[in-house]
């Protein structure tokens, strides 16, 4: 009996290890591990955002949508993203709480042409990560390449994040993920100087989602809608 318990225990030992290893994200690889940091949660947008507006690119289901998509936090501390066209037409209103609970989505408005496929979840699953963290996601450790790359792990829903800054600015580089809903994914994003995001890739492999972002106004300290 003894000898059973024994092959047992090294049994969930080595399971384990294995299912540790294979929940570990490939985008760490060559990274070292730090116990401590005082890095604060890295966000895209700073506390006293309040709009932008990108000039944008989506190829999605083999065609491509371009216009304007605006940025924006309200009052109740949501933020919209609302794409349309060159001339008006609206192609979605997508509204993320990231302080809720647990984040709150809610679809005001996604053109019938582009619901279907899951594309709502998709486009969830992107901007969810141009939001900020809610506290606890962080997984706790920190990992630096040689290079100077910070990389941070979150935790997102059952899907691991990564995020990549730059150890001197401390601004974020890359934003790399793997969920069901879009699978193996990733932002690239550079800041040019200003304080959010002046330009955005986004490319979702899986179902061939793409979309690039390019700033047209900064961060503005209007009165919020």
């Amino acid at each position: 009996m003894d000898r059973i318990k024994k092959i047992l225990k090294i049994t969930f030992v080595l399971l384990m290890t294995v299912y540790f290893y294979s929940c570990s994200p490939t985008y760490l690889n060559g990274y070292s591990k730090l116990e401590n940091s005082d890095m604060a949660d890295p966000a895209l947008f700073p506390g006293d955002f309040n709009k932008a507006t990108y000039k944008t690119t989506i190829k999605v289901m083999g065609n491509e949508l371009s216009g304007i998509l605006l940025v924006k936090k309200t009052k109740a501390e949501e933020f919209r993203f609302v794409f349309v066209s060159e001339i008006g037409m609206k192609y979605f209103d997508i509204g993320i709480s990231p302080k809720a609970k647990k984040n709150q989505q809610t679809i005001y408005y996604l053109m019938p042409a582009l619901n279907r496929g899951g594309l709502e979840k998709i486009l969830f699953d992107d901007f969810e990560k141009m939001t900020p963290l809610n506290p606890g996601q962080l997984q706790g450790h920190y990992r630096q390449k040689e290079t100077g790359v910070i990389a941070l792990k979150y935790q997102m829903e059952n899907c691991k994040t990564v995020y990549f800054l730059d150890v001197e600015d401390k601004k974020i580089s890359t934003i790399n993920w793997k969920s069901k809903v879009s699978g193996k994914s990733q932002i690239e994003l550079s800041f040019d100087g200003k304080q959010i995001p002046s330009n955005m890739k986004v490319n979702n492999k899986k179902y061939g989602v793409y979309m690039k972002m390019k700033i047209i106004t900064p961060i503005g300290k209007t009165s919020q809608p």
